[in-house]
């Protein structure tokens, strides 16, 4: 796979955001990443992710210049190739579905680092949730700025009851989730009448 900067004549120049939502259940971790690529200067001919970390892609989508998807190895590192119809020449948003199996006890796993190969910069935020009865712990963390669940980009998600949300300047960044079952609390309260007649009394 030839770098996307290392084109003939060298003109091509751009960078991308990320906003990656993680939804922790029982067993797997699901992983929605939206990437928007800025081109700078030049155009964008071919395009590629490095994977980093465990896992399989589910699903590669975005308009209709995305025509395919496929994911190989070269030199020792993972990478995601998407087939385009024609060249981007500003901007384009590509959707990546993925997931990661949760092993051990307590359940945990590291989600699938995605970052565009030969982009002069990628940053963007991070959001962690559970899903279902499971309590989520983010640890390890390295390279992540964490900031109040509301700073998460796009509208509030009123029905989450655990999130951590992060922000990373760059691509360099890594991070390991836990899980563990919230088992649920059942309480019973009993109250007993005993009537006594006449004939109980003797």
């Amino acid at each position: 796979w030839q770098k996307a900067e290392e084109v003939k004549d060298g003109s091509l120049f751009f960078s991308s955001t990320g906003t990656t939502d993680v939804r922790v259940g029982s067993g797997r971790m699901r992983q929605s990443s939206v990437i928007n690529l800025r081109v700078l200067q030049g155009k964008l001919n071919q395009l590629a992710f490095e994977l980093a970390g465990k896992g399989e892609i589910l699903s590669v989508h975005g308009d209709s210049t995305v025509v395919g998807w496929k994911v190989s190895e070269k030199d020792g590192k993972r990478l995601l190739e998407v087939s385009l119809s024609r060249p981007v020449e500003k901007s384009k948003q590509i959707v990546i579905e993925s997931q990661v199996g949760m092993e051990g006890k307590p359940l945990e796993a590291q989600a699938i680092r995605i970052s565009p190969v030969g982009a002069l910069r990628h940053s963007g935020f991070l959001r962690v949730a559970n899903q279902g009865s499971v309590r989520v712990e983010v640890m390890n963390t390295s390279g992540l700025i964490q900031l109040a669940p509301d700073q998460f980009p796009g509208s509030i998600d009123k029905s989450l009851r655990q999130a951590v949300v992060y922000r990373f300047p760059s691509a360099d960044y890594a991070y390991k989730v836990n899980a563990s079952q919230v088992l649920p609390e059942i309480s019973v309260n009993e109250v007993t009448i005993y009537e006594l007649g006449e004939s109980d009394r003797k």
